[in-house]
This record gives structure tokens, sequence and C-alpha cells, in this order.
């Protein structure tokens, strides 16, 4: 079990909590037919067996990926996909990957259900999925990173699903390669103003993320990397990390690392459950 910190627990209760969800927490989602979501790398070697289709471009993949440069070997693969006129093709595969089949698509899991009952207002997901929509059953806006209308949906009080990276169901709008990356800053901008904004009132808590997700690197630069302040927000990392690590994601984030045994979300979600606990028993007490 998790040893959630005070602050943590505390915010909970004010339901003054933001929350972060990355790819991980999806990996324990099913479909009628028993498939999961795929985690990046796999999700990238799928997608290498569709459109690498020469000799050369197999190797030039292989050797992007045993780098484990994700966002070069996905930017490598939209450019394959581009150049061969299979864009689309590209994007329905994407769509379909983090989707699953249209008439038998991936549902929420009991982490997904519990998460939301923590009650954040916000929600910020990197994940292309739409399982957090099913999930929150229309009870939060969702809203992408472009969209225009992101302040004034939370200036007025709305619960929001924030999808900071895009959806799969309008793939061509997503961040997943490198320079869809860099032009976030700029397209996402606003999206972005505003995370910074909340996050100086609110606590955030991500969950669902591991140490090489770069999707956890990106968002951490453009949110965060102020140093000089304490640890005001929690991340949960999907396996164990070194102290100077964790040392170092305090000084440069200030966040607190808390982890769970690699690959076991089955203690991810009795932790998830406790902290609900705390929620539970103050609306109780009400």
């Amino acid at each position: 079990m998790i040893d959630w910190p005070e602050d943590l627990i505390k915010q909970v209760t004010r339901k003054n909590i933001i929350l972060f969800v990355g790819a991980g927490a999806s990996m324990g989602c099913k479909n009628s037919s028993g498939e999961s979501p795929l985690s990046w790398d796999n999700l990238l070697i799928e997608l290498s067996t569709e459109f690498c289709k020469t000799t050369e471009a197999k190797q030039e993949f292989e050797s992007i990926i045993e780098h484990k440069d994700y966002l070069l070997a996905a930017e490598y693969l939209r450019y394959i996909a581009s150049d061969t006129g299979n864009i689309n093709h590209y994007n329905d595969k994407i769509d379909t990957l983090c989707n699953g089949p249209s008439n038998d698509p991936f549902r929420p899991s009991e982490l997904h259900y519990n998460l939301i009952d923590l009650e954040p207002s916000v929600i910020v997901t990197t994940n292309f999925d739409s399982i957090l929509e099913e999930a929150t059953a229309g009870g939060w806006a969702s809203v992408q990173f472009y969209d225009a209308h992101i302040d004034n949906s939370i200036r007025q009080g709305r619960n929001v699903l924030l999808k900071i990276h895009g959806t799969a169901k309008h793939a061509g709008k997503i961040v997943f390669t490198q320079s869809e990356y860099t032009s976030l800053r700029n397209e996402g901008s606003l999206a972005l103003e505003v995370l910074q904004s909340l996050l100086l009132t609110k606590m955030a808590l991500f969950v669902g993320y591991s140490f090489n997700d770069p999707d956890l690197k990106l968002i951490l630069e453009s949110l965060f990397g102020v140093t000089g302040r304490g640890p005001g927000h929690v991340l949960v990392m999907d396996g164990d990390i070194p102290h100077f690590r964790r040392r170092l994601f305090t000084e440069i984030y200030g966040l607190t690392v808390k982890s769970f045994p690699k690959g076991k979300y089955d203690s991810l979600l009795e932790s998830i459950v406790e902290l609900r606990g705390a929620l539970a028993s103050t609306t109780t007490g009400s």
C-alpha cells in the first residue's frame, strides 16, 4: 500500500486536487475479447509492422526503438505513412490500437472509477484513448489542448477533462511525434497557461506514469521546472526508482514521489481506494 502524504489526504477531502492520468492507468482495461491497450513501445512496434514494409525502413525503425527514442520513432512512422500516401490509414490505425475495435472497444477498469471518485474538478490525461470519457459518463466536459474555451469552462466551475495530447478519434490532431510535442507549446499555449495557474492553488496527483515515460517528462518540463520549491504535488510511479532520482524530481519539479511494485496495478487500486475512503468519511461526517 502507498503511504499517502497527509497534505494530499487533506486536499482530497477538500476536493482541491487536479488529477493527471497516464498510459499505465489504461493497462488494466479490457474489451469483451480480453484485449488491452498497448504500452508506448508496443504501440509503436505494432504501427511499424503496418507501415515499415521495406528492409531499410524496418532497420531504421529498429535502430531508433532500440535506443528508446519513442518520440523520434513516432516521427519516423508518421513520415513513412505520409510519404507512402497512407496518412489516413495511419490515423485510423492509431484510433483502433488505442480504443480497440469499433465494435468491441476497451472499457474502463475499477481504477478509473475509483480515480473519478476522488472528485477532482480537473482531470488531465496524456492518453489518446476515450476510456476516461466513458468512465466519467459526461460528468466532466471533454476538451482538447487546442480548444479556445478551456479557460472559460473552468472559470464557470465546470468539471473538465483536458486531453492535453488530443484524442485518437481525431488522430490528425494528436501530440505523438517529436515535432508535435514541439508544436504543443504553441497550439496548446492556453491549456498550459491554465494548468500552470491551477497548479498554484491546487494539488496535483499523477497516476499511471513510469520513469521512462516520455509523456511524463514533457508534461513536467512544460508545467514545472521551478527550482527552490518544496514538494507540493504527488507523483505515483509504476516501479521503484533510486533515491537520487526521487530527489531530482523533488528538487527540479517539486514532486513527492511514491511508487508501487512494477506492473502491480492491483496494489495501486487498493491504495486509491484507501485514499478515496478519506473523502468518503468526510462526506459521511458532514
